[in-house]
């Protein structure tokens, strides 16, 4: 069904991480370790490139076909369709989409390239794009609110995931709600109905297994589990131990391969701490 690789990957992967480790070195992300979220007032904004200002960075870039590559970042979300020599604000701009907003956790349906996800925090105070969980279906030219945050959270958003039924399948995770904040939409996002209990109190990700509808892996500090019905039932997958923060796959029937950690109580600390704050992590999503 799926197979699982800790400590070997194949050329592909290898050249995948060598791509997220040069994104990580050029980009500069947000520092410190702190966990009030809340962006202070800004000052007067001045641009030196086509990203907008020098403290602009990437959290998230999607690769998808015909050279498209569509980015998030600190203050904006941009899209190119020549593989990056020219870009144009999408959204996070006066008058755009999700204006005053950072944008993170950019991801797009296994099923449909066309349909992407993206959530959002305030960048500045005060802001006017509303905070929430955003779609596009159009390969990232535009977007739209398809749920906002304080509708169905006290927090942020945690984690959206794409799932593998249909293209308009996708999950979220609530954290406050511990093993119940698993979610699932039908409808891209404007609805979402609750799925079983997981077992761990706290989940980092959810990823969709390609080519298997209905079958999903949750990842944590404390291990990973599986289902094989829409996240309705879970069993934890035995000798797998250590702390998970992500999990990447090329596609159906390839290899799964996760990002392991040695867990302390200060590493678990430190990275629910980022995960809540969303200290920038550049995160690379490329097509299958």
């Amino acid at each position: 069904m799926f197979r699982y690789q800790s400590s070997s990957t194949s050329h592909k992967f290898i050249v995948r991480s060598l791509l997220l480790t040069i994104i990580a070195l050029l980009l500069v992300a947000c520092g410190g370790d702190n966990t009030n979220s809340q962006p202070t007032a800004n000052p007067t904004i001045v641009q030196v490139n086509g990203f907008g200002t020098a403290a602009n960075h990437v959290h998230s870039l999607v690769v998808l076909p015909q050279h498209v590559l569509v980015l998030a970042t600190h203050y904006g979300l941009f899209r190119s369709q020549d593989g990056g020599t020219n870009w144009q604000e999408v959204a996070g701009g006066s008058n755009q989409p999700m204006a005053g907003l950072m944008t993170y956790s950019l991801t797009y349906s296994p099923l449909n390239s066309q349909r992407l996800y993206v959530l959002t925090q305030p960048a500045v105070i005060p802001h006017v794009g509303k905070v929430g969980l955003y779609t596009s279906a159009d390969q990232g030219r535009t977007w739209k609110l398809s749920i906002a945050a304080a509708s169905i959270t006290t927090r942020t958003i945690f984690v959206v995931a794409p799932g593998n039924d249909t293209s308009d399948e996708v999950y979220v995770y609530l954290s406050e709600l511990g093993p119940l904040g698993l979610k699932r939409s039908l409808d891209n996002g404007q609805h979402f109905t609750s799925t079983g209990t997981l077992p761990f109190g706290m989940i980092f990700g959810v990823l969709a297994v390609p080519g298997a509808p209905g079958h999903l892996l949750a990842y944590s500090s404390d291990g990973m589990a599986y289902s094989a019905d829409g996240g309705i039932h879970w069993q934890v997958i035995k000798n797998i131990t250590g702390s998970i923060n992500d999990m990447t796959t090329a596609g159906p029937q390839d290899l799964i391969v996760p990002s392991m950690h040695r867990v302390t109580r200060e590493s678990t600390r430190r990275m629910m701490a980022a995960r809540h704050s969303n200290l920038c992590t550049p995160r690379l999503h490329l097509p299958p």
